[in-house]
Formats: C-alpha cells, structure tokens, sequence
C-alpha cells in the first residue's frame, strides 16, 4: 500500500514488518502493526503466568489460582499468539494436561482448562508426535467419568452442557500424540465390548471413534491394518443400518482424510456408496407408501463424515472413485430440479454443501498450503483433469441448486466451484443472470443469480475482468425502491465488486505507464473504465432518488414523535447505500469523487429530509464523503450546516414539536463529523481542529434544547467530536490521491494483501488535540456534574427531564472518550497485562485533576440514592444512571458488545470475500486492515477488562439496588449488568452483594414485593451464578426455602423455575456437579514445575471436605423437619436435598433418614424424588462383592459368535445337583463378554450376599426401616395407588432402587415383601399389577450374586407367582411386564435364573385360555431372549413351538409368533467370505423356508415354480391399503370352504410380518433365503378373497425392497424376479416391477456398476415390455423410464436400447424397385395374435420411455424420436394413446425452458412438433 505522508507529525504512527526468522512458535503476526510495541509486555505477562501457576501448585491453590492462571495464558494467546519457544510450548501443554487430570476439579474448570489444551494443540504442524507423547487412558478416564459412567448416567455427577463438546474437541487434537502402542492397548480394551446383539457395541464405536489414532505419522502396521478388515467385515455382517454404523463411518472417514493415497477402497466402494446413497432420504418407496429404513447416516451430522470419506477417497489421476461419483451425482440430480422439493431436499443440499467444501479443502492442502509438508504422495493428489472432471460432474446440479431456496449453500457451492474451474462456472453463471434480467415472469430468477454472483465476485474480478463494468452498469436499473429485497441484493453486489476494482479512467494511453505491455485482456478491461465516470453519477442519482422515495411519513398529527426504530426494509437501504456509496468513493479518482461530491453537494443544499430513515440514509452517504477527503468536504459541510441550524434556531417559535429541519441539519453535522463505524478513513482528527470553535458555538446553543430528539443529537454532536479526536485508528491513503498512472502492481484488481509488507499508518492523539480534548471535557461535564451535586444536596429543584438531559450529556460525553480514559480501579495489586500499551499511557483526559470514571461514579452513586430516596419512579433516569455504569466498566474506546459486533462482522466479511482455495491470509487489503484494527481493540479490551482489582464494591451495590428497585424495566437491564459482573469476578462479586441478597429473600417489612422479586430474578438466570460455589450455596438454599412462599402467579412461577433448574429430580435441572474436596496437585505436576514440595501420601489419597458443603447437608434436613412450611416449600427443599448425594461421600444419617420417610410421604413428588435419592445413597454407600480374574486365551483368527473357548457360558438345563455345583463358580453378567474377543484378563463375578461385619449407618438405617412391615405396607401401599388412568406406567427408577437394595442386603427383607408380592401378582388391578412388576424385577435382578441356597428361596416364591402372573396379565399392564422381563433377564447369567426361563418356555399355562394370553406370553418370551446370544439352547426349543403356530387361527398369536420368529433367527449372521457362522447352533433361515415352504400355495400355474395349483382372483393392492399399511391386530382369520387355502393363508401372513419385523428389528444383513418368499408376495398382493394377507404382503414387499442388499445375495434375487417374470398372473408381474424399481434404486451402487447386473436387468424389463398385458408392458416402460432418468444405463446402452426400440416398429421389408415405399404402420394380425401388438407396442412403450427420462433436457437422440413417434399416432390401439400421452407430458415438463429446448430441433423438426403439440385453432 503506498503511504501519504503523517498528517500530524508527532501524533501518527507508521509499523512495517521485516521478514526475520522466529524464535517462537507461531506469535500472532498483526502485533507487528500495532502502534506501540508488545514484545516486553508479552515477556512479562507469560513470565507472570508461568509463576502464579508455580506458586499456585506449591501451595494446593488449584482452584483459586492455577485455574485462573491457565485462563489467562488463553487471554495471553489471544493477544500474543503462540508466541513462546517449542520448549515452553511444550512445557505448558504438559502442565495444563496434568492440571486437567487432577481430581476434585468442576466440570467447569475441567472445561477451561481443555479450552487451552485445544488452543495449544490446534496447530499440529507446530510439535511433531517424537516431540510430545500424551497418554490416551487419563484421557478416556476422564471422558467415561463425565459421559458414560453409571454415576453420570444416574445423575449422581452432571457435566455442565459444553464440556461434551470441548472434551470431543480435544480427543481430536490428542489423537496424534499417542504413543504407538496406543492402538494395540485401545483394541485390546474395547474389543471385547464388540457384540451386536448388545448395548455394548455403541459405546465401543464410540471410544474407537473418539480414540483411535489415524494419523499418517503413525505406522500402518501398528494402527489401522490392526483393525480395518475386521471393523468392514463387521460391518457387512450386520448392514442392516444398525445404531453404531455412524461412529463406524465417522472412524472409517477419518482414516480415510488422514491417509488419502495410502488406502484403496476401491473393492470396498460398491458397499459404501450403497451405504451413502440410502442415507440421503430419498423419497423413494415401493408404491409410494412412504415405507424406508431409518438409516443410522442419514442424519444431517452425518453428511460431513460421508463427504469427508468420499473426497479422500478419491486416488489422484486414478479416478474408480470419481466414476463411482459421478454415477451417484447423476442418480440424485433430478432431485435438485426446484419443482421437486422433497422432504429428502435439506439433506441433499447438505450433502453437496459439504463435498464442495471438503474437495476444496483438498485441494488446498495438496496445492497451496504452505504451513505445513503436504504428505499425500504426488502421484496421489489430485490432478487437474480429477478437478475439472469433478466440477463437470456436479456443475448440473449446481446449476439446478441456482434457482433453489437454499441461500446459504448455493453461495459457498459457486463459490467453491468457481474458484476450482472459473472458465467452467462463471461464463453459464453470467448468462444466466442475462436471461434472467430479460424475464420478466419470474424475478427471482434474477434475485437468485445476483446473490450467487456476488459470492462469485472475487472470482469473477480476477478471471474475467471485462465483464465487470458491464455487470456493474447493467445492475443500475434495478435500484429501485419499490422492490427493496432486489434493491439489497444489487447494493451487496456492487458493493462487494466496487470492493476489489479500481473507479478510475485508464481508459487513454497516456494514464498508462509506457514500460507495461498490455494483454489482450487487460487492453478490454480498461477501455471499459471511460464508462466508470457515467457509472459513478448515475449510480449516485440513484442512491439520491431512493432517498426521496424512502421518507417516513407522519401520519398521526396528535402525535409529535416519531417512531425511531427502523424496520428490516429501512435498516437494509439504509446499511446498503452507506457501505456501498462508501466502497464506490474509496478508490475513486479525484475527478469522479469531485464529480460526485458537487451532486451530493447541490443536493443538500435544496433539501430539507425528515431525519430517521432518508435523513439517516443521506448523512451515511456525507460521512462517506468527509471520511475520503475531510479536508475538503467540511470545509463545505461544517459552516453549511453551522448556519442552517443558527437560522433554525433564530427562526423557531416557542413550541414543543420538534422542528424537522433543525433535527436533519443536526443529524447531517453529527454524521460528518463522526467516524464510527466508517471502514476507512484517510486522515487522523487534527483537520478536525481548525472547525471546534465553529462547532462549540452552535454546540453551546443547541446543547440546552428540551426537546428530548433535538439535545440527543446535539450530545451525539460533542460525542462524535470527542470520539473523532481521541480514538487511535488506522488512516489509509488511497493510491488514487495521487495522479494516477496505471501499472499492473498497483491498480491489479482482486488484489491481496500481504501482512509481510504491509505499511500501515495509525493515527495517535497529538498533544494538541489532546489539549483540545481536555478543554472540551472541562467545559461540557463541569455543566451537568454541577447541577446535578447542587440537585443531590438540595440547593436546586430539578425536574426529572432536567435530571435525565444532564445525564444524558455525561453519558454521551463519556462514550466520546472512554478509550482515553482511567479506569475507576482500586488499591489493590494489579496483573501485569493492565500495564499494557505504556506507549500510549500518556494518552489521559482529566477532570478538574482527578480520573473522570472515579468522579462520575461517585456522583452517580450519591444521585441514584438520592433519587431511590426522593423519586423512585423516575425509571428514565435509572435507567440513565445504569446505561452509565455499563460504560463504566465495560466501555474502553467501544463497548464491549461493540467489539463483539466488529469480531463477527469482520469474521462473517473475511469467510464472504476470501478465497477458500488459497487461504494463508490471502486476504484482501480491507480485511487485513481491519483485523490490525481489531488486534488492537482486544489489547485495550483485555487490558481493561474488568477483575476484582478494578471495581470497588460500591458499584456492585449500586447495580445490586438498581436490579431490586420498583421497575421491571430499570431491573431488567440492571441485571444484566450485573451478570457480566457476576460471570467474570464470581467470587468476590458474591462476597459483596450477597448479604444484600439474602436480606430481600427474608420477610421484613422493609423488603417490598418488587425487592423480592428482583432477587428471585437474580437467582434463576440462566447461567445460575449463585449456585457453583458450596460456600454461596450453603446460605442461598436455606434462603430460598425460608424465603416467603406468595401466592402470587409472578413470584410461583419464579420459585417453580428455580425450583426445576436446581433439582436434578427435573429434566430442566441445569446444575453442575461441585467437588467437595480442594482438588491436590499431582507428583507429575509437580515435577513439571520443579517443585521441591513433597506429597503427603494420607492426604492425597483423602483429604478434607468442604465445611460449607457439610453445613449445607446438616442444614437441609433440619429444615425438613420442621412441620410449618409450605409444601412448595418442602419440595423444593426435598429437591435441594439431591444435591449432597455425591460419589465418594456417605450421606450423613440424619440425611439418609429424611429420605427414608420421604419414601412413604403422601406428597406423591416427594415419593418419587425419595425413589432417586435412595438408589443413589445405595449406589455410594455399596458393598462390594467378590470378584476373580481369570485368563481366557484368544483365538488366533478373530472369529465373533459361538466358540469352542465361550461355550461354557450358554444356558443349559441342569438338575439341582449339578446347578449347585455350577454356582461356586466364577460367571459373567455383561452380555458381550466373550463374544468376539476376551479382555485380559477377564474380570469374573463370584456368589457373594454377605452384609458387612460392622454396617455403617446407612446399612443400618435401610436394614431398620425396610425389615419393618408397618415401614414396608406403608411404602406398598402409596405405591399402589393410581394416579392418572392410562399414564401410570413401570418405573425404571423404582425398579432399580429394588433391585439395589436387594443386592446390597440380600434375603433380609424378603419375608416382609414377600407377602405383598404375593397379593398384587394376582390382583386384576392395573396399578397393583405395575408394583408387583416392579417388586419381581428387583428381586429378580437383585438376586443374581446370592448364594445358592438364598437364590432357591427365590425361585421357591416367585416362580409359581410368575406363573400366577402369566395367566392374569391385562391389556394395560402389557407393557409393564415386558419391561419387568425384560430388565429381569438383562445383564444376568442365564443359568442362575433357569427357574425363570422354564417359566416362560412352558406354554401350557396360557394355551388354550384365548387369543390374548397366548400372544402375550410369547411377546414375554420375546423379550426374555431378546439379544441374548448366550441361550443358544432356549432359542432352539422356542424355535420349535413357534413353527408349530405359524398357521394359528389367530392373528394376535401369529403376530407374535412372527416378533419371536425375528428374535430367534437375529443370530443367523456368517462373518467374512469365508462364511464363519456367528450363530452356531442357532435357529437358521433356511431351516424356516424348508418348513415353510413347502406349505405355502402359489396358486398360479408358473412352469418356473414347482407348485402348480388354482389361480386367485383379484388385482392391485388399494389405496386403502397402502394407506393403512401399519395395520392392526385382528382377531380370527378362517375360511371353513377351503381349509388348505386358509391355512397357507395364514403361514403367509405370519411369514409377511416375520420378514417386516425382521428387517426391522435386527440389523443381520439381509440373506437370500428370504427372498423364496418373493414369488408369494408378489402374487398374493392386491388378492380380494383375502386382503388380510395382501395387506400383509404389501408390508414385506415395502420393506423388502428398501433393504440394502449384499452383492452375493443380488444374483438370487434377479434369479427370482426372471421367474416371476414368467408367471401367468398379470398382478404378479406388476408387483415384481413395482418392487424391482425400489429395490434397483435402493441398491442403485451395487448394481449400475457391475455389467452383469445391467444386463440382467435391461433382460427382466425388456421381455416384460413385450408382455401380452399391456398394464405390465405399461408399468414395465416406467421402470425403464425411471432407469434411464438416473442413468442406471450408460449412454452406449442407452443408443443400443434406442436401436432396439426402433427395430420393433421398423419391419423389415423387401422394397421392389420402383414399388412404393414400405409403411411402418402397424396391421392388426387378421388371426387374432395380440403377441406381435405387444411386440410392437413394447417399441412404441420404449421409445416413449426414453421422451419421458429427459422432462428436464432435450437430449441429442431425441429429436427424432419424437418425429418417429408421430408417425405412429394413427396406429391401433393402445400404440396412439401412448404416444399422445407422452406428448403431453413432453409439452408440460419443457415449456418452462422451451426457448433453450427448442434450439436442438432442425426446422423441419419443429414445424412438425408444433403442428403437434399445438392444438388447431378454430378461427384459423
């Protein structure tokens, strides 16, 4: 950038950067560009945070100081970057990982201290693995303690809500600094976990998605080839989208981004993009019932896994993976059509969003990263024919996404492939925008284009720059206002052209340098720039003209303000015009912006606007003006407008209204002179200097103006003097100041910036202007400081709108110059970082000697007292006084929440304009510019950012009084103040204000309802600041509780929300979980730091705890006690009372006694709390039991499922004598041990019942309380009772509270339950039912370690209760006992509860009692063996009762049978290609079809079917039964005429729900046995004899034909389908096509690429188009049609399909010579024959098929199918018919585009077409 020379002197600053080599990591490179130097500063600082985290850890202080000591290294990286040596880099990481190890640590400061982990370890190029190793197991440790532990499960430890994330993140950062055993240990610790037959297996995804390490400085032998095949063989075994397939892919993605070049997942891809293709949703369904499979990927957060996989997968130059690209691109594009939006629309969009972005990522790093070595090997990357061949592939669907309403992802999608292939994109792009600036029917056409192309500009302006001008000039027609949305969008666009180009005219060779050839490019472009003069005025006429059209009107006269806020529509002209009028002049020549300043001029002159919308607008378009050439445009603005407001004042009457021209020359003086929110500005304040006398005289005439409008401008006049002079700012001298003379360096357009040589000049407050600054604060604060301390003291009557002006003025004064300003601080020491920037400290306003802050504070103080005294309804100036502390202590040079706005606004500028594909910070100069801008705001930010040393407590008690005073408004902004205080300085904030605080809580007759109000409103913020300290705690519960419960709706609803937020009872519950203990530092830690303090072993291991938490537990039940509180009161007491239930303490007795009578309070939620809190004192007060450890060896070959090495844990009968022997021994309870692999070693549970010799108090308490029957009656008898009808439902909750408390203590309460039990499992009462449920899943559960003697008294009561229980179960408590079941069978060893299974199998209890009973027992069944891999031998025996109710004669019984049938056969899975059977000895598929078979009634003659027998009637299924196809239970089902016919019927309906419930419930891929049934459905769907069973038939064939399929089972399916094609019955047919174009799509990727599958498929849809039945050849030319249009075929099958076709309709025939000319019009066979019809029609049927695949597109072939069509309309029926109706639909679907369309036709072609299409008029 070139540089002008200071203007100022002394008080400008100039920073360039030289390009040295660093010692540091990576310091922050826009430092260099400050004003004022930062390396001492930065020395200091890191040296003071090295040493308060010594001293911290040598002293325990881990809370208090080493946490805050890790936050501010964050702050230090903030404003200094890395910038410390590899060694201290290092050093610190170490250091923060051990603090974050340490235990007693909060979630919250676990979370801070992860934050700077992550920051530290972001840039992974900086510290390579042989530098740094970090132990994955602390790691996970911590990650299972916080997520997945049963205490974070049961509540007993919450995480706050972000630590999830933040723990994810630094997993990922982490994962490349393990060691390179990490993998080996990692497999070997969760391997075992693997079991898709239970819960396991997700949270074992999910470590390995999380832990694993794939980075590519990790040897291949020692990460991923350890476990890839085995995961992709896991993963084909069970395709059925199970649960953990998304940590799966998510893993497998990964790998793929971390080692592209290095894996071939070429044999793997016909798998995986079947996989992908089914997780976008496509609505695709057999007869559009709607009917899909939940994919597991087919959520959003999904898409970036599938993108990440599908763009490193990609092999460079190579391009298997690119083709299988494109065939999916090609397959979905006609979704991207707008016309069909879809529900499946939001994922696509998505999904191309994302692979845009990844392969530009891509393609980055491989080609212009520079921070790092690019691994990827050469030959891997991605060449240049692999990038265009893909924007070729996804340029169609870009183009159809243009006109979508997808905003967001269109841009970044043009973006992206604009910047990959510009000569690809941007030329169709442009003549889109030109097609659409001629239509006039549909203008979002053109809305649409100019959004895309101004996320195109910067493309476009270095690629085609000619077109540019051009663009800009054409874009003038449309500003216009009554269209303000089109009007927004062309402003951005201009605005973001304007941006990047010069407005100067090269057009004539003498502005050129001579020594600059020009290229033929270059020579178009800037003959083009005579046009920017003209551009420049119009463009400016017109911001001028939509201001005169955009004045707001007052229409109420009786009303004389006007509303000032501004509405979307006014907000956006007015941003619009500003930015962009601004852009425009900013690279303006001296002549254009001459131009356009004496027509801005002459306008102002002969204007008077009203001030809020075009008065605003204007003052945009002045300020703009005054911040290029100051100098020159105030020497015209500042005395113009002095002397319109001097005769306004001169001219004005004694009135109240508001005068409209005195307020816009006002605003218009106020904007000029300002320099808030101006991009750039060319000079620093002094020019400012030469007009204050001018503007102080009208400022001393306007300043004491009652109109409230009026003195707000005049304020904001002096503010925006004092804010022009004092604030610190970059100054840029445009090139253009100059005389300009084009060369290529300087005037490039699109140019970049570089920070390396970056020359930046910032402007510095010169003693004289800070002189003039000093007298200005002197003069205008002396005024309102004065009246108001004579106000306070009563010496001067003020009315309130007095007290609010002088206010007002302070506050505006203020805001002026707060960046100069002192803090208000305290005595107390400070950290180094305030001593910042002490090359600026000279740079102080005062008043009358003392800070300004400290003299308006006190004076505010004094004033809101006085006023809360004297005038408490004054809310106005409250409000005034709180608005001024805010500026106080957050405001240092802008305010906080505006330095927040200007982070996010550069952010969202930076990702808008810059070019993903370069990046490096190749930014354009205006971003770098503003980021040193922003660089600097963080310095005076953190530097003054408020701590307990800079606020005196005064001012806490201030804002405290002000959040309880009278007003909701004045409260509300006052507690918001309040909270950023709170957040930030927490500890000594609740010192101070919490005595306060506790007092409004209290029932005084001094504390009014609005008091207690605020205060409630102060706890129950969302953050809820009072309740993370134990020692806040301890006296804000007590008070909340005692607090005065009123009965109004205000303070109920406040008591309520708290009451929800801090009782974890609740869902709402947004409390964390508080240590009890000061976390100890750590023998590494402090070998880290060198500490030579020695751990004492005793307190390491158990130190003290909290006294304010001890208090707090005594407390809670003292109060509890008391019999004279509310009931609310008592709740939320009780709920309070969870909270001391924390792991590694045992509750106090008094405690655990009040939550042992809350267990039988009549307070129904106090019972239900009760229930939570018990089984969490039993959780931590647990006895532990006998465990052993035994090595299980492996085998060599990972083989999952049933081994000789697990067989010793399947059920098996045994008679009491060996069942003795069996329980001495070790046994297993979790379900997935030993199922693929054995831990090492394998941790074994042993009998083991016995109570502690010496039972604490708790087991004391329990034994008391439930060894009394009165206790036990009391706690049955409240549970039994109903409280809603219907809503009552089984309690896990209670049910594990049982379960716990028999566990712990054995039989000693079974006598006293035992009785109860008895007399609810017989009881018809539904509620008595659910206890009794609950009781016996707590037993049952509870008793799995007892000894054997014990655990056969068991079995002695409740198996015949169990059985009792079978025969009385009602509809309603269903559902009860199956979670009973369930839950009792889960996590046990199956042969400790054989009583239990022989229970269940015996089927002789229910059978025979009716329809009901016998269901439900089976559903019982169902549930007992669900997932249990380990009951091999039950399953076999159920398997065997269950084919003997196939064909029961009731459904209820066949639809269970069919659920039990599902579970059985659920293991009947093989593994790897070897086909290792997982299930051995299980129930087998193909065992089911031999028995089923056989029994099974075709009834059709098919010669391709062994069965030959009657054929049914009936045809298609209805649209009822689509529409009810969930169906219901019905009851009989039998036809006395025929019962062979009933009977095989009836095995088809339960064979129909078995297959639906099968593919629903398991997620074992799907096997070709299944598919022997398929020739049944087809032909019994749509059967009218028997629509129970073609409605069955349609659910299969639904689900059937949305499975996913392995390849080596497609074969037998297209085996089936040909026969099938061959049968007789017309329905058949037509359902096997309807299935097969779901099933093709659904597995669209595994069959379109191989040859094979194509032509069987073109075979089965051909011989079926010459079928006699023209429905099927009808339907059957859909398919074809549907093939075609997702390109199933490829084009060479394609053209051989076409000649096909037309072989059928062209005989071929002799022609005699000189005979006439053959016709190939078709003749009725005089004998009746319909086969050559249909052989004919079928030609005709795929002609049209081929017409209809293209509705979008005139391909070149079908020109002249359409003229061979029309030869045939006068042909025999159906061949016209079809024709006609293919022409319809050919007019309907192209005529939107028909002006493109048609340019493919000869004119011959379309005179014939349109004497076709268009219908004959009858006039003609």
């Amino acid at each position: 950038m070139a540089q002008a020379n200071a203007a100022g002197g002394p008080s400008s600053a100039s920073t360039s950067v030289a390009s040295t080599e660093s010692p540091f990591q990576r310091a922050n490179p826009y430092n260099v560009h400050l004003p004022y130097a930062v390396e001492a500063e930065a020395d200091r600082y890191l040296a003071e945070i090295k040493g308060r985290l010594k001293a911290a850890v040598q002293s325990d202080r881990i809370t208090d100081q080493a946490i805050p000591a890790v936050v501010n290294l964050h702050k230090y990286i903030i404003l200094y970057g890395l910038r410390f040596s590899l060694d201290d880099h290092v050093l610190l990481i170490k250091i923060c990982f051990q603090v974050l190890l340490l235990r007693d640590l909060s979630p919250l400061d676990v979370e801070n201290v992860a934050k700077i982990l992550n920051t530290l370890l972001k840039k992974t190029y900086l510290i390579h693995r042989s530098q740094l190793t970090l132990p994955w197991r602390p790691l996970f440790d911590l990650y299972y303690y916080w997520e997945e532990s049963a205490l974070a499960t049961r509540g007993l430890v919450k995480a706050n809500s972000t630590l999830k994330n933040t723990l994810n993140s630094l997993l990922t950062y982490t994962r490349g600094y393990y060691s390179e055993e990490a993998t080996e240990e990692m497999l070997q610790e969760w391997k075992p976990m693997l079991c898709p037959h239970d819960t396991s297996m997700v949270p074992a995804m999910k470590y390995f998605k999380l832990f694993l390490p794939t980075k590519r400085n990790y040897p291949p032998e020692r990460t991923y080839h350890l476990w890839l095949d085995e995961f992709l063989t896991l993963w084909k075994a069970y395709s059925n989208s199970p649960s953990w397939e998304v940590d799966l892919f998510g893993l497998l993605s990964r790998l793929s981004f971390s080692n592209i070049g290095r894996l071939d997942w070429t044999p793997h891809a016909n798998f995986i993009f079947t996989r992908i293709m089914n997780a976008l949703n496509i609505p695709v369904t057999f007869a559009s019932t709607g009917v899909k499979l939940p994919f597991g990927l087919s959520s959003t957060s999904s898409y970036n896994s599938i993108a990440r996989w599908l763009v490193s997968a990609i092999d460079g130059g190579d391009g298997r993976i690119l083709r299988f690209l494109d065939r999916l691109f090609l397959a979905i594009e006609s979704y991207f059509y707008p016309v069909n939006l879809t529900s499946a629309s939001d994922s696509l969009h998505s999904f191309i969003f994302c692979i845009c972005d990844y392969f530009c990522n891509r393609v980055h790093n491989e080609r212009y990263n520079r921070k790092w070595e690019c691994k990827v090997e050469p030959s891997k990357r991605l060449t240049d024919e692999d990038i265009t061949h893909f924007v070729r592939s996804i340029k169609p669907i870009a183009f159809h996404i243009l006109f979508s309403n997808y905003d967001g992802e269109r841009r970044t999608i043009f973006r992206i492939l604009s910047l990959l292939a510009p000569d690809l994109i941007i030329p169709p792009l442009l003549e889109k925008l030109q097609h659409a600036t001629e239509t006039l029917t549909e203008p979002h056409r053109f809305t649409a284009c100019i959004g895309t192309i101004s996320a195109v500009a910067r493309s476009l302006v270095e690629n085609y720059p000619e077109e540019v001008i051009g663009i800009l000039t054409s874009l003038l027609p449309g500003l216009d206002v009554n269209d303000i949305e089109k009007c927004a969008d062309n402003f951005i666009l201009m605005s973001d052209t304007l941006e990047m180009i010069w407005l100067v005219d090269f057009s004539r060779p003498e502005s050129r340098n001579s020594h600059c050839k020009l290229t033929d490019t270059e020579a178009k472009t800037l003959a083009q720039t005579s046009l920017l003069e003209d551009f420049a005025l119009q463009f400016t006429d017109k911001c001028l003209t939509l201001i005169e059209n955009t004045s707001r009107l007052q229409t109420r006269h009786e009303i004389d303000v006007m509303e000032e806020d501004l509405n979307d529509e006014e907000l956006a002209v007015d941003c619009a015009v500003a930015d962009t009028f601004s852009k425009m002049l900013w690279k303006a020549s001296p002549e254009i912006f001459e131009l356009v300043f004496n027509r801005v001029k002459r306008y102002i002159q002969n204007r008077i606007m009203e001030a809020y919308v075009s008065g605003s607008i204007l003052a945009g378009m002045c300020k703009s003006l005054v911040s290029v050439q100051p100098v020159k445009a105030l020497q015209f603005f500042v005395p113009h407008l002095c002397q319109r407001i001097e005769i306004a004042l001169s001219e004005r009457v004694a009135s109240n209204k508001s005068d409209q021209e005195l307020q816009f020359s006002l605003l218009l003086l106020s904007e000029v002179i300002s320099i808030r929110s101006v991009n750039n500005y060319f000079a620093g304040g002094e020019y400012l200097l030469i007009h204050i006398q001018r503007l102080c005289e009208v400022l001393d005439k306007v300043i004491r103006l009652q109109h409230k409008e009026e003195y707000e401008l005049a304020f904001s006049i002096l503010q925006n003097i004092l804010f022009t002079l004092v604030h610190i700012r970059i100054i840029e001298y445009p090139t253009t100041f100059n005389v300009p003379k084009w060369d290529r360096e300087t005037y490039a357009w699109a140019k970049c910036g570089d920070l390396k040589t970056m020359k930046i000049q910032w402007y510095i407050p010169s003693n004289a202007v800070l002189a003039t600054a000093q007298t200005l604060v002197d003069k205008y604060l002396a005024v309102p400081v004065d009246e108001l301390t004579l106000y306070i003291t009563k010496k001067k009557d003020l009315e309130k709108e007095d007290v609010l002006r002088n206010l007002r003025m302070i506050f505006k004064l203020l805001q002026g110059c707060t960046e100069i300003l002192d803090e208000i601080g305290t005595d107390k020491p400070r950290s180094c970082v305030s001593k910042n920037m002490e090359d600026l400290s000279h740079l102080k306003l005062t008043f009358r000697g003392r800070k300004v802050r400290v003299v308006v504070s006190e004076l505010i103080h004094e004033l809101l007292h006085f006023l809360l005294k004297e005038n408490p309804h004054d809310t106005e100036s409250l409000s005034c006084i709180t608005n001024l502390y805010d500026t106080l202590l957050f405001s240092f040079g802008l305010d906080e929440d505006e330095i927040y706005e200007h982070m996010e606004e550069h952010r969202t500028l930076k990702n808008h304009r810059e070019n993903p594909l370069v990046r490096s910070k190749k930014h354009l100069e205006s971003i770098l510019i503003e980021r040193i801008l922003i660089q600097h705001e963080s310095h005076l930010w953190l530097k003054s950012m408020v701590v307990e040393e800079n606020i005196p407590p005064v001012v806490l008690l201030d804002l405290l009084e002000l959040s309880i005073s009278m007003y909701s408004d004045v409260r509300s902004y006052s507690q918001d103040i309040l909270y950023k205080i709170l957040t930030r300085v927490p500890k000594f904030s609740h010192q101070v204000i919490l005595p306060r605080l506790l007092e409004c809580l209290q029932d005084r007759p001094n504390i009014t309802h609005q008091m207690f109000k605020g205060a409630l409103y102060l706890i129950a913020n969302d953050k809820l600041v009072f309740f993370h300290n134990w020692a806040i705690a301890a006296k804000i519960y007590p008070a909340l509780i005692e607090a005065s419960h009123s009965d109004k709706p205000s303070i109920v609803e406040l008591l309520k929300d708290i009451s929800t937020k801090i009782n974890r009872y609740y869902n709402e519950f947004a409390l964390y979980s508080l240590p009890i203990r000061s976390p100890r530092a750590s023998a590494e830690l402090l070998e880290l730091l060198n500490s030579n303090r020695k751990l004492d072993q005793e307190m390491e291991t158990d130190h003290e705890i909290c006294s304010d938490f001890l208090a707090l537990e005594k407390c809670l039940p003292q109060i509890l006690a008391r019999s004279d509180i509310h009931w609310r009161q008592r709740q939320m007491a009780t709920g309070l009372a969870l909270l001391p239930l924390v792991p590694g303490h045992l509750p106090s007795a008094p405690m655990v006694e009040m939550w042992l009578q809350a267990l039988i309070s009549d307070d129904r939620v106090i019972r239900n709390m009760a229930f939570l809190a018990l089984e969490s004192i039993l959780k931590i007060a647990k006895i532990k039991r006998k465990r052993t450890f035994q090595s299980i060896d492996n085998p060599e070959k990972t083989l999952p499922g049933v081994r000789k090495d697990n067989e010793f844990l399947q059920f098996r009968w045994m008679k009491s004598g060996e069942q003795q022997v069996y329980w001495d021994k070790p046994f297993l309870v979790k379900g997935n041990q030993g199922f693929y692999q054995w831990p090492k070693p394998v941790k074994m549970r042993l009998p083991d019942d016995s109570l502690p010799n010496e039972p604490n108090h708790v087991h004391a308490l329990f034994l008391q309380s439930f060894s009394s029957t009165d206790y036990v009656s009391k706690y049955i008898q409240f549970n039994k009772i109903e409280h809603k009808k219907g809503e009552d439902t089984f309690s896990s909750d209670k049910a594990l509270f049982l379960s716990n408390l028999f566990e712990n203590y054995g039989d000693s309460f079974m006598e006293v339950f035992i009785p109860h039990v008895k007399e609810l499992a017989v009881s018809a009462e539904d509620s008595h039912q659910r206890v009794a449920s609950e009781l016996i899943y707590g037993m049952i559960r509870g008793s799995r370690f007892w000894t054997f003697e014990k655990a056969r008294k068991v079995e002695a009561e409740l198996k015949p209760l169990l059985k009792a229980v079978l025969g009385n179960i009602t509809t309603e408590t269903v559902c009860d006992w199956e979670l009973c079941i369930n839950g009792s069978s889960s996590r046990s060893d199956s042969n400790r509860i054989q009583w239990f299974y022989e229970v269940l199998v015996d089927q002789s209890s229910t059978q025979g009692k009716g329809a009901f009973l016998e269901a439900t027992h089976l559903k019982l069944l169902n549930k007992s063996l669900s997932l249990n891999w380990k009951l091999r031998l039950l399953y076999q025996e159920a398997f065997e009762s269950a084919k003997k109710l196939i064909d029961h004669p009731y459904n209820k019984v066949r639809v269970q049978t069919s659920y039990l049938l599902a579970t059985l056969l659920s293991m009947d899975s093989s593994y790897g290609n070897e086909g290792w059977s997982m299930g051995q000895g299980f129930p087998s598929k193909a065992s089911l079809v031999q028995e089923v078979l056989p029994k099974l009634n075709l009834n059709v003659a098919n010669p391709q079917f062994e069965e030959n027998n009657i054929i049914a009637n009936g045809n298609g299924h209805t649209e009822g039964q689509v529409n009810n196809i969930g169906g219901g239970n019905m009851d009989v089902d039998m036809d006395e005429d025929d019962e062979m016919e009933t009977q095989s019927d009836r095995i088809l309906q339960t064979v129909s729900q078995f297959l639906c419930f099968y593919i629903q419930s398991t997620s074992s891929s799907v096997t070709e046995e299944l598919f022997e049934f398929l020739p049944f459905l087809c032909q019994f769907l749509g059967t009218e004899s028997n629509k129970k069973a073609s409605q069955t038939c349609l659910k299969a064939l639904c689900f059937l034909s949305v499975s996913t399929i392995p390849t080596k089972v497609l074969p037998k399916i297209f085996e089936v389908m040909k026969k099938i094609s061959h049968s007789p019955s017309r329905k058949a047919k037509m359902s096997m096509l309807e299935y097969l174009q779901t099933f093709l799509f659904t597995n669209f990727m595994s069959l379109c690429d191989q040859e094979s599958f194509q032509e069987l498929t073109e075979e089965l849809i051909v011989h079926l188009m010459s079928d006699d039945a023209v429905q099927v050849r009808q339907k059957a030319a859909r398919v074809l049609g549907g093939l075609i249009h997702c390109h199933f075929f490829e084009d060479k099958a394609q053209l051989r399909l076409i000649r096909e076709f037309r072989s059928k309709i062209r005989a071929k025939m002799q022609r005699k010579r000189g005979g006439p000319k053959p016709k190939i019009k078709f003749v009725r066979d005089p004998s009746g024959d319909k086969t050559k019809l249909a052989e004919f029609h079928s030609g005709i049927l795929g002609l049209c098929a081929f017409v209809e695949a293209y509705p979008y597109d005139v391909p070149k072939f079908m020109p002249d199918i359409l003229i061979e069509l029309e030869k045939h309309l006068n042909d025999q029926q159906p061949i016209p018919k079809t024709i006609k109706k293919t022409m319809q639909d050919f007019k309907r679907t192209h005529q939107d585009n028909w002006s493109e369309h048609k340019l493919k036709f000869t004119e011959d072609q379309l005179t014939s077409l349109t004497n076709l299409l268009v219908s004959p008029n009858y006039y003609a």
